[in-house]
This record gives structure tokens, sequence and C-alpha cells, in this order.
């Protein structure tokens, strides 16, 4: 992993896209190798005057905005349904082939109202070590 990569990601930024009811975190892409792991992070901090339950999309795409696709259990989009201070993650790791994905997009949407908070992480599957995180920006 080279300084150069890890200051891209951290600096690159992330894109918020206000739709009917939703919100949509759009982060920027970054590169995957086959020795890391991508993750995401999703929480549904307590919020007055929110329901009790929120509902997330969370998206890997390719570099065309198309959702991955794989084989076997894999799925490049999902939905997650959070009640109030619960939090959730889930990883995109090397597929079977070991082909490394790059560059990928993450994009997080949720309804009501961009009800959850998330985060993106890089990191090192042999050393276990963060690369890159990039916080959601603030609302």
């Amino acid at each position: 992993m080279t300084t150069k990569r890890l200051i891209r990601m951290v600096t690159a930024g992330v894109m918020l896209v206000t739709m009917a009811h939703a919100i949509i975190i759009n982060y920027a892409p970054i590169g995957v190798t086959a020795n890391d792991v991508l993750r995401v992070n999703i929480s549904f901090p307590q919020r007055p005057g929110v329901p009790p339950f929120c509902e997330a999309v969370v998206r890997f795409l390719d570099g065309n905005g198309n959702v991955l696709e794989g084989g076997g259990t894999f799925r490049g989009s999902f939905k997650i349904r959070l009640e109030t201070g619960q939090a959730s993650f889930t990883d995109l790791m090397k597929p079977a082939d070991g082909e490394p994905k790059s560059p990928v997009r993450v994009e997080v949407s949720s309804s009501p109202d961009g009800c959850v908070s998330s985060s993106i992480e890089l990191y090192d599957i042999s050393s276990k070590r963060t690369i890159a995180y990039a916080p959601q920006p603030h609302m």
C-alpha cells in the first residue's frame, strides 16, 4: 500500500445526493487488491423524531457504476434493516479467482431521510491493519 493511494482515498471525499425521502452517500472509488478487504460500517444512532427502525441499501459498484456481480453467495447489493442503536458491517473481499477488484465505489442509501451513519475502511488481510478510512460527511 502506497502513501499516494492512502492520500487519494482520504482526500477523494464523499458525495451526498438527496432523493424523495432517502439520502444516497457515494464514496469515492478506491482500489481493492487481492490482499485487501473493503468494509462498510453502518449504524443507526438514536435520534429524536426518527422511527425506531431504518432501512439501508449498500451497493458495491465498479468503475462504470454497475453493481458488482460474483459467484456463490456474493451479492453486490443488499438491504439491511436496523433498529435504533444497532450497527452492522459488510466486507468486500477478493474474488475466488484471486483477481483484484479495482476500482470499487460504495453507495449507501437509507430511508427515512438518511437515518443511518456509515463509513468505509480498507484494511490489509495479512496484518489486519487499517490502510484507509473514510467517514460519512456531516449532513
